[in-house]
């Protein structure tokens, strides 16, 4: 219907009203609108920006976590408190805030609600936060004092306390220590046997200052004290030799060697020993009758060698650190030759290995050839076998220990022949060179980047100078010996790149291994990234904490790798590839974020700086299972890591 047949029908006293109205607009203007507060430019926040609660015992813990938008709050009080006050701050300055101030608790076992009103500066838009106190049972103990502590050393014997213990008495010193006992064990008691107890076992000390806080829970969950123990180890004692010397004999002493034979011609009657301990304080001894006799070092001395031809001398040579708690022994048996003795210092047989394989020498062994030279994989690292046979059973071999590391470049290898006359010697020589290893780089994505998509492409380069690398597979799996959980890169070139599917993971800090495998699957070289999942909708996990401690002192810095394998699923989960940490730094609490619910187990691993997880097994490792579900987990015990000397 058109507006005109419309209008041609309405009454005509409606048509006389109608033609009013549009006359009085006309005079007066349109109404006004009712007023929207969203149009008068008052802000509507009304959150908290931070919530505390104090008694007059401390801070009281809430649960959960504060978080602005979490509306209620919990937390426990002893029995004796009966206020607490609540301190919070509205997160918009222009927002009003009720509520804060001193509550009254109520009777013993009551729960006490308290509630925060934010009323933002528009005058509508409101907030409510409720904190809800619970006051201790009055059959719950607040006692949370010791009944005693003690501390004892690696031998079991006490360690006194300054001052004598006292329960009032919160604060305690050892001092002087002997360095070498690194671990010293902390028992302690609580007056009220329902108090719990935690930082005791092994105490592991490092030269210095140390420190350990004992923390006592009382029955009621919530009143605490911490007693401290505070100790001083002294500098570090050795036992090692620097010096060990038979003139006029030529002897190459090395400190990680034990034993050695020795070739003295007919004519040298005697040796002169010298020796020189690495610390001024080890006290060194000698014996030449198996320990029957002995006598403490002091100046050179001279030791007789018997008839020509004679019975060999055994020397024994013991030193011992100044406490007492390190030892060195080592060896030298010398044989006088005889008269007519052969003259003869020639092999007819010589291998040198690396991990349990010969190496092969160039030119072919020959008798009347002394210099030599071999070539081992950059991955090999050391000597681990010598074998020489001399042309006469007399002559002595020898050579330096099986633990001799590789250089990347050249290292020389000396194996000395004398022969049975102790006079005519021989030196064969094997220059064995270790190139430089192969390197893989991570290009993208940057490290720390944050990804936001339930897939992530990644792209590097690699460095093959010696033809190494066969394949590159990229995952979570931070093993060597195994590829589980890991996808095989594309190669073009000295470039690869592959896509990693994320679903399902947690949002948080993530870290993937690049692993770069030779034709046999062993990894030859590796790298390591740190990134952050944060895809919309993904879970945002939990913080599993782990206490550590180590059980014997570091011998120098290191680096500490946390990694977690589900195993229900048989996967990894977040991982820290590589935090540098030092003796001071223990004990210490170690938290990785974003763990869903699960049954983990959980590998700490301390390696000298530099090596990573995968291609250095040697290396300090401890496992511990912890259960994540529904909530942050702490470890419930202390996981104890072995410091001391990486072998």
């Amino acid at each position: 219907m058109s507006k005109s047949s419309f209008t041609s029908i309405l009454p005509a006293a409606l048509m006389a009203a109608l033609a009013f109205f549009t006359v009085s607009c006309d005079l007066f203007g349109p109404p006004a609108p009712t007023e929207d507060p969203a149009d008068t430019g008052l802000s509507s926040g009304a959150y908290l920006s931070s919530l505390s609660v104090s008694a007059s015992s401390g801070p009281v813990a809430l649960t959960p976590v504060f978080d602005k938008e979490a509306g209620g709050f919990s937390g426990k009080v002893g029995r004796s408190i009966t206020q607490v006050t609540i301190a919070a701050t509205a997160a918009d300055a222009s927002a009003t805030l009720e509520g804060e101030g001193v509550v009254t608790l109520g009777d013993y076992g009551s729960v006490t609600d308290a509630a925060l009103t934010v009323t933002a500066e528009d005058g509508v838009t409101k907030r409510t936060y409720t904190v809800s106190i619970t006051r201790a049972r009055l059959d719950e103990s607040d006692d949370a004092s010791l009944a005693s502590i003690a501390v004892e050393d690696g031998e079991s014997s006490p360690a006194p306390l300054s001052p004598a213990f006292d329960p009032g008495i919160l604060e305690y010193g050892l001092e002087d220590l002997p360095y070498g006992y690194g671990v010293y064990w902390i028992s302690a008691s609580a007056a009220d046997a329902a108090a719990s107890v935690s930082a005791t076992g092994p105490w592991a000390l490092a030269e210095g200052s140390n420190s350990r806080e004992i923390v006592v829970v009382a029955q009621d969950g919530v009143t605490t004290r911490t007693y401290t123990l505070r100790a001083v180890m002294l500098a570090p004692e050795g036992s090692r030799l620097s010096i060990l010397e038979l003139s006029p004999l030529a002897l190459e002493f090395d400190p990680k060697l034990e034993g050695y034979e020795l070739a003295a011609s007919t004519g040298t009657a005697s040796v002169t020993l010298s020796l020189t301990p690495e610390f001024p304080t080890a006290i060194v001894e000698y014996s030449l009758d198996a320990w029957a006799t002995r006598s403490v070092y002091t100046a050179p001395v001279e030791i007789p060698l018997g008839t020509a031809g004679g019975a060999p001398v055994v020397l024994e040579i013991l030193s011992t650190s100044e406490y007492g708690t390190f030892t060195s022994a080592h060896t030298v048996t010398i044989k006088r030759a005889a008269a007519g003795a052969s003259n003869d210092p020639s092999l007819t047989s010589l291998s040198v290995g690396s991990y349990g394989s010969p190496l092969a020498l160039t030119p072919p062994f020959d008798p009347e050839e002394t210099n030599y030279t071999a070539s081992v994989a950059s991955n090999y690292g050391y000597i681990s076998s010598i074998d020489a046979t001399p042309a006469n059973a007399g002559a002595i071999v020898a050579h330096p220990a099986l633990s001799l590391e590789l250089q990347y470049g050249e290292t020389n290898v000396d194996i000395t022949v004398t022969a049975a006359d102790g006079v005519a010697t021989r030196t064969y020589s094997v220059l064995v060179t270790r190139p430089l290893p192969p390197t893989v780089e991570v290009t993208s994505p940057a490290a720390g980047a944050i990804v936001t998509s339930a897939s992530m492409s990644v792209a590097g380069s690699f460095v093959d100078p010696n033809g190494e690398i066969d394949s590159i597979y990229v995952g979570f799996n931070p093993f060597g010996y195994d590829l589980e959980g890991m996808i095989p890169a594309e190669i073009v070139g000295s470039a690869f790149s592959a896509t990693l599917d994320l679903g399902g993971m947690t949002k948080g800090p993530k870290s993937f291994v690049v692993r770069a495998l030779d034709g046999d699957g062993s990894t030859v070289c590796s790298a390591y990234l740190d990134f952050t999942l944060d895809v919309e909708g993904a879970p945002l996990g939990h913080a599993l904490t782990i206490p550590m401690d180590v059980l014997l002192p570091l011998d120098g810095p290191r680096d500490l790798y946390v990694i977690i394998y589900d195993m229900d699923t048989g996967t990894y989960g977040p991982m820290s590839m590589g935090t540098p940490v030092a003796a001071a730094d223990f004990p210490l609490s170690f938290s990785l974020v974003g763990v869903p619910d699960g049954h983990w187990m959980v590998q700490a691993v301390l390696t000298m700086p530099g090596r990573d997880e995968a291609t250095h097994m040697n290396n300090i490792y401890r496992n511990v299972a912890a259960e994540v579900s529904g909530a942050d987990a702490i470890y419930p015990e202390m996981v104890y890591l072995f410091g001391g000397t990486e072998f």
